[in-house]
């Protein structure tokens, strides 16, 4: 049998390195000041989603969108929380294709509304 060889196990390291981990990153105030800003726009536009979200969406539409982007379902356990088919889970957040154009769907909804009022979905995804 093969003998405990502990230099094979051990890897030799600088304690530099070791102190450079444990010290504590210095503070920046315009990092500060961009989370901020940021945290801000997110604010707002979380805010305009929720007021496009009563007024622009059906009920069961903005029951859907709810449940699978912001409580993280998926879409088998929605439709069956909601007594509907996966399909129509389906069809109520994408929409369906139709002559090759995506027709309704909660989520292209949302898109347009958001841009008619300034805000790029595609920014925040």
């Amino acid at each position: 049998m093969a003998r405990f060889d502990p230099a094979f196990w051990e890897i030799p390291i600088d304690p530099g390195v070791l102190d450079r981990l444990e010290a504590p990153p210095e503070f920046d105030e315009a990092a500060a000041a961009d989370h901020e800003a940021r945290a801000a726009a997110l604010a707002e536009a979380a805010q305009a989603l929720r007021e496009i979200m009563t007024s622009a969406l059906t009920d069961r539409q903005r029951a859907v969108l709810q449940r699978y982007y912001f409580d993280e379902q998926s879409q088998a356990e929605i439709a069956a929380g909601l007594g509907i088919s996966q399909q129509a889970v389906s069809r109520h957040l994408f929409g369906v294709v139709r002559r090759g154009k995506r027709v309704g769907g909660a989520t292209k909804k949302l898109r347009k509304a958001l841009e008619q009022i300034g805000i790029d979905p595609k920014k925040w995804v």
